[in-house]
């Protein structure tokens, strides 16, 4: 994001609940590094205006496919940011007492 703020939200029962609020310097819509996967957050821009890098994910993926090292750096960043999110989510699962069953995180769908 090169300027202005956007809210990252979800959809929860007909509400959008505010996640955080990122700003210039911040990448968005990391998902797309992940082939056939769907859009998890709502990004609504906030500021009066925003400019952003767009890089389509055709153009990622020919990135990936001729710099192999750029891939490899690219997905440990996402890596590390899965954790990041995963152990903030633990904790605050904990503190609430565990208000929903956590193993249904985990089920496989059919």
């Amino acid at each position: 994001m090169k300027k202005g703020r956007v809210s990252l939200n979800i959809d929860v029962s007909n509400s959008f609940e505010n996640l955080t609020t990122v700003g210039p310097g911040t990448a968005l819509g990391e998902s797309c590094l992940v082939k056939d996967s769907k859009r998890l957050l709502n990004a609504i821009i906030i500021s009066e205006d925003a400019e952003f890098y767009v890089i389509s994910q055709d153009n990622i993926f020919d990135i990936f496919d001729s710099h192999p090292k750029i891939k490899m750096v690219m997905f440990e960043a996402l890596a590390e940011l899965y954790n990041d999110y995963n152990s903030k989510l633990f904790s605050a699962y904990k503190a609430s007492g565990g208000f929903f069953n956590l193993s249904r995180v985990y089920l496989k769908e059919n």
